[in-house]
């Protein structure tokens, strides 16, 4: 998941946000928004690095894979979600002062398991799967945060589902995913798009094939990290991580998580990141977080969730990249 940028030139960090009370304290939120295994909205405390329980998000429960996708404004995430059948178009708006939901802008055309990337004005739901389509979408839709409507951007070079973005306010780097939903095999490609000119390039490549991967970072780099070689969850998990600089496009390995584990989430401000729950075993429902200080690539473990979430969507209320 995304955060917002703070490059000089490029747009300047908001006034932070706090969940429920505004002030100045900074929260990187996760949501689950299944009732299996429990539908919840947590919320990581920057400054005293505990969780606290949130005020849920009121989006509609699906049966089978409710999996979402979140970007957002200084003030509102947006929460997009999807199930197998390729039926919802709508998404939820959630308010971080207030914690409280509401609609957002109508989709025309539904996609699940999408990237999220986002400049300072607009959000970007990248590929993604369409019902039971047998190969992912390439196209991108984009969100207006002031007008809550969505347009179309230019489509990705490769369709891809299950993929990871991080970025700056003017560029986004879309990466890894599967573009096969019968082999669901992951990819190492990587794209890069400049939301000025809605224009999208190759990449640098990533140094292992992976799926179901998140990804957050500061404003010169972003750290994609872990994943599953299976966009299905059914290959090996990944432990390991890769980092992006933006300027110049170059890749190396970053610093392991100590767990292997898909299906998490990823969000934080412009000084660490934080690796959120996933599948580390079994189909499970993790509650451990690491943390990942961008300076000096040190992981670390952080405080744990009091309710484990898998294929939940993360946002920090004062993100340091995109």
């Amino acid at each position: 998941m995304l955060k917002l940028a703070a490059l000089a030139g490029h747009w300047a960090r908001p006034p932070a946000a706090g969940g429920g009370g505004g002030g100045a304290t900074v929260y990187t939120y996760i949501w689950q928004i299944a009732s299996s295994p429990t539908k919840t909205t947590q919320k990581y405390d920057h400054g005293a690095g505990t969780w606290a329980s949130g005020t849920t998000a009121t989006l509609t429960d699906y049966s089978i894979e409710p999996t979402s996708t979140a970007v957002g404004s200084s003030t509102d995430a947006i929460l997009k979600a999807g199930n197998t059948a390729g039926t919802l178009s709508a998404c939820s708006k959630f308010n971080y002062a207030a914690e409280t939901t509401s609609s957002g802008g109508t989709f025309s055309t539904h996609r699940r398991v999408e990237a999220g990337l986002q400049s300072a004005t607009t959000g970007y739901f990248m590929g993604g799967r369409n019902g039971s389509n047998s190969t992912a979408a390439a196209d991108v839709q984009k969100y207006s945060f002031a007008a809550d409507t969505i347009s179309a951007g230019s489509a990705l070079g490769t369709g891809r589902a299950n993929a990871a973005g991080a970025g700056t306010s003017s560029v986004g780097i879309c990466t890894g995913g599967a573009s096969s939903m019968s082999t669901y095999t992951a990819l190492t490609s990587t794209e890069s798009y400049t939301y000025g000119t809605d224009t999208r390039a190759a990449g640098t490549a990533l140094g292992t094939a992976r799926a179901r991967l998140a990804a957050t970072g500061d404003t010169t780099f972003g750290i994609f990290a872990a994943g599953n070689t299976k966009g299905d969850g059914s290959g090996s998990r990944i432990a390991t991580t890769e980092k992006y600089t933006y300027a110049g496009a170059s890749r190396t390995a970053g610093t392991s998580l100590a767990t292997a584990r898909f299906g998490h989430a990823a969000g934080g401000d412009n000084t660490f990141g934080l690796f959120v729950g996933g599948d580390t075993s079994g189909f499970s429902n993790d509650s451990t977080v690491e943390k990942y200080t961008f300076a000096s690539g040190a992981v670390a473990s952080a405080s744990a969730l009091s309710i484990g979430v898998v294929n939940g969507s993360a946002k920090c209320t004062t993100p340091g990249g995109l």
